[in-house]
């Protein structure tokens, strides 16, 4: 049996004063709706920084919407989410780069858990 899968490219740039600007395809909340599914993150790291997920850290840990995070590679991370508990929450992805010690924070993408169907 496989496992459901909702994939996301996450594109990062610089701005001109050398911030980074995240982009989601598709863009918006990710609505899981089936037990046991993936939430894949793909970095296409245009910002010659090096970048490489290294986690997700979230306002709320202890919701239960998403049960785990694992980095797979550097350019992709992955959310396990049971979709045992309906509700919806926000999350950062972090990741580090090869310019300096310091990690960086995206935007807060949200997943949206709807129940078992």
């Amino acid at each position: 049996m496989s496992v459901p899968v909702k994939n996301i490219i996450v594109t990062i740039t610089l701005d001109d004063n050398r911030v980074p600007q995240f982009a989601y395809e598709p863009d918006g909340p990710v609505v899981v709706d089936k037990p046991n599914t993936h939430i894949i993150y793909k970095l296409q790291d245009k910002t010659d920084m090096d970048l490489a997920f290294v986690g997700a850290s979230f306002d709320t840990p202890f919701d239960g919407i998403i049960d785990a995070v694992k980095t797979e590679a550097p350019d992709m991370l992955i959310l396990m989410d049971t979709n045992s508990v309906v509700g919806k929450t926000g999350f950062r992805l972090i990741l580090s780069n090869s310019s300096n010690t310091l990690l960086v924070s995206s935007q807060d993408p949200q997943v949206v858990n709807t129940g078992n169907n």
